[in-house]
């Protein structure tokens, strides 16, 4: 019995494949396209991939109403600093 090493042929190109090379940039899309629909015209999107989508912007959602929450709460600080105490 052949082994593996024995019964595939590796192609020329086949130990010069960079994983970097099939990786897409993002952030190219997004700036060439203007708004990143070229990489899901040509991406399936899988369940985890969903579920890492939505839980960042999730993330990114919650951020930021902590942020206005805070500066809200920063705003009404300073208004009652600046009341004349009596």
């Amino acid at each position: 019995m052949k082994t593996v090493r024995d019964a595939c042929q590796l192609e020329p190109n086949s130990l010069s494949v960079k994983p970097s090379d099939h990786i897409e940039q993002l952030d190219e899309l997004i700036t060439v396209e203007a708004n990143g629909a070229a990489f899901f015209d040509k991406t399936f999107i899988t369940q985890g991939m969903q579920d890492l989508i939505t839980e960042g912007t999730e993330h990114f959602k919650r951020t930021a109403q902590e942020t206005q929450h805070k500066a809200q709460l920063d705003a009404q600080q300073v208004q009652l600093s600046n009341v004349p105490k009596t």
